[in-house]
């Protein structure tokens, strides 16, 4: 009865020890790699306290942030002291957060485990100071748009008239309306230009990013024929209003 209930001790303790000696992963920071280059993912194996055997096979599943299956079971090189497989550039195009599953089988013992890393346009993640930065720019270039937006449509742009229509004063302001339009020509410019910027820092939106992108690029390529065709205005108002003044001061009424 005695010599049972040792066997039974030790059966379990057996048991129980090999349960234990499993395949193990040491813990892994998350990593942030940048944008279309060439990845190594790498992972260390453990089997009950020393590295796998030079036998282990260590397979890897990979998924892109939008779910995609980039990598289905694939051999991982065995390094002895590690296991890795390499993405190239053309695997790492999508921005965000990628899952990899990595299944390791070494003799009779077995695990699995999920890991994750970031890829970002410049491979690192924003920082709290970058977040204020592009918040504050943000604040300051919308509250510039609304002041020259009031600013511009507060302004007249034709000349004081009496009720009869005929002229009284020139208004010299709606050159100050030219200025404004530009300025907020600029400043949308400059809305576009951060939309992208936090879209493609921050939010990982493609869709977003290429809108802004198209607005950015349009904007800009309009800037040079609305400087010229504000600057003929300008030019046209002028040389009309100098006319009108030249009438005005001799005394004659003029609508």
């Amino acid at each position: 009865m005695k010599f049972k209930l040792i066997m039974l001790i030790i059966g379990t303790l057996i048991l129980t020890s090999m349960a234990s000696a499993q395949i193990e992963f040491p813990t892994s920071a998350d990593e942030i790699y940048k944008t279309n280059t060439t990845i190594s993912l790498s992972q260390s194996c453990f089997n009950n306290g020393t590295y796998c055997s030079g036998n282990a096979q260590c397979n890897v599943t990979i998924f892109s942030p939008n779910v995609t299956l980039l990598v289905n079971n694939q051999a991982m090189t065995n390094q002895i002291a590690f296991h890795n497989y390499s993405l190239i550039n053309t695997d790492t195009t999508s921005k965000g957060v990628y899952e990899y599953r990595i299944l390791c089988q070494d003799g009779i013992y077995s695990n699995f485990e999920s890991f994750n890393f970031e890829v970002t346009p410049t491979g690192t993640s924003p920082t709290i100071a970058q977040t204020l930065f592009y918040a504050l720019m943000i604040l300051l270039a919308v509250g510039f748009f609304l002041i020259t937006l009031y600013g511009f449509l507060r302004i007249e742009w034709s000349n004081q008239r009496d009720p009869e229509g005929y002229l009284i004063n020139i208004n010299d302001m709606k050159y100050v309306k030219i200025i404004l339009f530009f300025f907020m020509y600029a400043l949308l410019i400059w809305l576009s230009f951060l939309g992208m910027a936090v879209n493609n820092n921050f939010l990982y939106f493609d869709l977003g990013t290429n809108m802004f992108e198209n607005i950015f690029y349009v904007l800009t390529a309009g800037i040079y024929p609305l400087i010229l065709g504000l600057v003929a205005i300008g030019i046209i108002s002028y040389i009309n209003d100098k006319k009108l003044e030249e009438v005005f001061t001799r005394g004659l009424r003029t609508k």
